[in-house]
C-alpha cells in the first residue's frame, strides 16, 4: 500500500513539475509587446483621419503576402503631429496616393502606436484585442 501511494505521489508531482514548466513556456512565448499594444488600443484609443504621405510596394511580416506600406501623418488630442506606417492589403491601397484620407485609430495613452484601421493584422492582434474588450 505505501509503494502504491509512493509511487501516486511521483505521478502528481511529475503532472505538477510538467503543468508548471508548461505554464512557463506559454508566457515566455507571449508576444509581451503586442500584447502592450492592443492592451493600450483596447482601454483608450481614438479613431481619426490622416493624410497619406507615401506609398510603397512591402511584405507583410506577419503573413509573408505582399502588401502596400503606407506612410501617414496624423495629429493627435494633443495637436502634436505624429506619423505612421501600416501595411495595407494591395486592392486597398491601389486608391491610396499621397494627400489622400486614411482612417487610423490610436492609443490615446501612447500615440506613437497607431495603425490604419484596414490595416493587415495579425491573427494573435485580433485575439488580443477581442480578449481585452471582453468581447
Amino acid at each position: 500500500m505505501a509503494a502504491k501511494s509512493k509511487r501516486r505521489l511521483r505521478v502528481r508531482t511529475l503532472i505538477g513539475l510538467a503543468a508548471a514548466a508548461l505554464v512557463i513556456f506559454l508566457l515566455s512565448i507571449l508576444p509581451y509587446q503586442t500584447m502592450r499594444e492592443e492592451r493600450m488600443f483596447a482601454l483608450s484609443s481614438q479613431e481619426t483621419f490622416a493624410k497619406v504621405v507615401d506609398v510603397a510596394a512591402g511584405q507583410s511580416s506577419i503573413s509573408g503576402q505582399p502588401c502596400r506600406m503606407v506612410r501617414y501623418r496624423f495629429v493627435d488630442q494633443s495637436g502634436v503631429s505624429r506619423y505612421g506606417t501600416s501595411c495595407l492589403p494591395p486592392q486597398e491601397a491601389e486608391i491610396m496616393a499621397p494627400g489622400a484620407e486614411l482612417p487610423i485609430i490610436y492609443a490615446t495613452g501612447n500615440p506613437n502606436y497607431s495603425e490604419a484601421a484596414s490595416s493587415v493584422q495579425d491573427p494573435v492582434k485580433r485575439w488580443i484585442r477581442k480578449w481585452a474588450r471582453g468581447e
